[in-house]
């Protein structure tokens, strides 16, 4: 836990911010993971990987169903994304590989 914190803390150090320690709770390993996931946030907030952070994290429901009750409370607009199950964890093989390789079949969730 110590060297992710230390790792945390270079990359905080390149703007001037303030240590971990100094601002965050970090007793715990959960902690530590939402201290992450948040600077993640902060600091990828444009470089287009938030996706498959909330892939990786199993986040992905919980924050489209917080963007799609904040587009409707607000009147945001917003396109609706409608959450699709275990569809959402494994994708589709796309169809010109399929059609070029006889031996591949569709992911049973895309039939």
């Amino acid at each position: 836990m110590d060297k992710a914190i230390a790792l945390v803390d270079q990359v905080r150090a390149r703007v001037g911010m303030p240590k971990i320690e100094e601002v965050e709770k970090t007793a715990t390993q959960e902690g530590l993971r939402d201290v992450v996931r948040h600077e993640r946030r902060v600091e990828l907030g444009f470089e287009g990987i938030r996706l498959f952070d909330l892939y990786r994290w199993n986040m992905l429901k919980d924050a489209v169903d917080r963007i799609n009750a904040e587009g409707s409370k607000y009147g945001l607009w917003y396109e609706y994304r409608n959450y699709r199950g275990e569809q959402e964890k494994e994708w589709p093989i796309p169809q010109r590989e399929i059609d070029s390789n006889s031996m591949l079949e569709q992911n049973p969730l895309w039939k």
